[in-house]
């Protein structure tokens, strides 16, 4: 209830005509700006101090006091805070959290953040956000981030359950209707399946989840929802597999190392399964904590005479801990390396203080990724990127999806927020509707027009910075290039090789 509504239902109330639903309206009605401000039982409303007002629902609840209110105990409340979701757009957002919320439309994302990589999509999504606002935001309305650490300790044993805690605060506590992220494939599953046990209606836009796995996992609340809530501005690996086997061909007897999970296994499988039967790959699996990369490496050594070494990891301290290893073996240490696209990263593969026999092994390696994105958009992005959070495109990988993913995000909370109020449902469907129609650039300059297309009811066909975002609304993906990159011979930077389309 805003302060105008509140002041007339007080005189409605003091004047005799009021009905029991006034009967909640009460409370010192001193000025606030927390709760904190307020004595014990009440809330913090439009800067007034009032007492908890009945409820049976968070919906009923956001619908009179928006983002953040929740159903507790019969009364609405406001979510209390949580530490690891303190990075917001814009910066000033992050002290209103615990209480009122400001109004307008709002969206979080998960990554890890104490990994440089993960960081950096999260500041790849935090400068679309500052493009949108600058821009006008939606509708002439400031769209809000909410940035969650689902990696807090930096303990890979509990990602699952870090993972489900914050989609569930921001989905569940907050009711954002769509978050960026996660990351990786199992986290990106496991964030799904807390949306279907709690039935959360929220999209989630993955812009690094590459499994080929995650095509045909069941994210629909209902049977009968046409559109499911998991989306993806990254290529899956049907692709990767492809390009990773073909520069495989010449070696008959590869050591692949992967990560044991939905997006290693699934990687694993769609290579082996290209190779043979004309190649004898022997493959061996790891935990994705790393706790077991000795005995993995250690099998692999013992295996027989190998021509490749693969390392299928979404972390690169896994692959550098791998390499570390095989380096000190005299049967690995001399092989070619191949590495997957979760190994693109500059700041572990470069650090300079690897071994220098771990840093001849990286000298060497090649690898595969989503091709990394050319032009005049990308060099926008980059060079905004750079001066805003002194980030370096070119040194990790998704970080163009991630932008794109908060772009695409906002014009499906524009379709959504059309109506009255909106779920995830609506969002879903505003992201089918940017495949086809009138061409837009998403980014700064061309935010604009498609904003102006989507509330006219048009549908658009986005370029994003990635690339073409042609998503396949039964399967939420977006298909697109691969590239193969090698390591420079200096060692301090990535090279591109070749780049297959789809």
């Amino acid at each position: 209830m805003t302060r105008s509504l509140l002041g007339a239902a007080l005189a409605a109330c003091t004047t005799g005509i009021c009905s029991t639903g006034c009967s909640w309206i009460v409370g010192s009605f001193e000025e606030c700006l927390t709760a904190a401000e307020c004595q014990e039982g009440q809330l913090c409303v439009d800067q007034l101090c009032v007492a908890h007002p009945p409820c049976r629902s968070n919906a009923g609840c956001r619908a009179e006091y928006g983002y953040g209110s929740i159903c507790q105990d019969g009364s609405c409340e406001f979510a209390a805070v949580e530490p690891a979701c303190s990075a917001t757009e814009p910066v000033e957002l992050a002290a209103t959290l615990g209480g009122e919320l400001p109004r307008g439309s709002m969206m979080g994302a998960v990554f890890k953040l104490g990994t440089p990589k993960e960081a950096a999509r999260a500041a790849a999504v935090r400068l679309a956000v500052r493009e949108i606002n600058g821009a006008g935001g939606i509708a002439g309305t400031p769209l809000r981030l909410i940035v969650c650490d689902m990696d807090v300790d930096q303990n890979a044993v509990n990602d699952v359950e870090e993972t489900q805690k914050t989609i569930s605060y921001l989905a569940g506590r907050l009711g954002v209707q769509l978050i960026v992220g996660p990351s990786s494939s199992a986290n990106t599953t496991a964030a799904v399946s807390v949306l279907l046990r709690e039935q959360l209606d929220t999209v989630l836009i993955s812009p690094s989840a590459t499994s080929s796995s995650l095509t045909y996992l069941i994210d629909r609340l209902h049977a009968e929802d046409s559109l499911g809530l998991l989306w993806r501005t990254c290529p899956s690996d049907a692709l990767q597999s492809a390009v990773l086997a073909s520069h495989l061909e010449p070696y008959s007897s590869a050591a692949i190392l992967y990560q044991r999970d939905v997006y290693g296994q699934g990687l694993e499988e769609a290579l082996r399964s290209r190779l043979l039967p004309t190649h004898s790959a022997f493959s061996r699996s790891f935990e994705a904590d790393g706790s077991d990369v000795d005995a993995a490496v250690e099998v692999a050594r013992a295996s027989g005479p190998r021509d490749a070494l693969v390392i299928i990891s979404s972390d690169a301290r896994r692959t550098v801990a791998l390499l570390d290893r095989a380096s000190r073996t005299a049967e690995l240490s001399q092989l070619p390396v191949f590495l997957s696209d979760g190994s693109k990263d500059a700041t572990t593969l470069f650090d300079p203080n690897l071994t220098e026999a771990t840093r001849r092994m990286v000298r060497g390696a090649r690898g595969t990724a989503p091709a990394r994105p050319e032009g005049l958009a990308y060099d926008t992005f980059a060079n905004n990127l750079a001066s805003q959070f002194s980030v370096d495109a070119a040194a990790f990988s998704f970080l163009a999806h991630s932008y794109d993913a908060a772009y695409a995000g906002a014009l499906g909370i524009t379709h959504a927020s059309m109506a009255a109020t909106f779920q995830g449902a609506q969002v879903a469907e505003g992201l089918s509707r940017l495949s086809m129609g009138a061409p837009v650039r998403l980014g700064p300059t061309g935010f604009t027009e498609a904003v102006s297309r989507v509330r006219a009811g048009e549908t658009v066909n986005v370029e994003g910075t990635s690339g073409a975002l042609d998503f396949d609304a039964g399967t939420g993906e977006a298909p697109g290039p691969i590239e193969t990159w090698k390591v420079s011979e200096a060692g301090d930077s990535f090279e591109t090789i070749s780049v297959v389309t789809p």
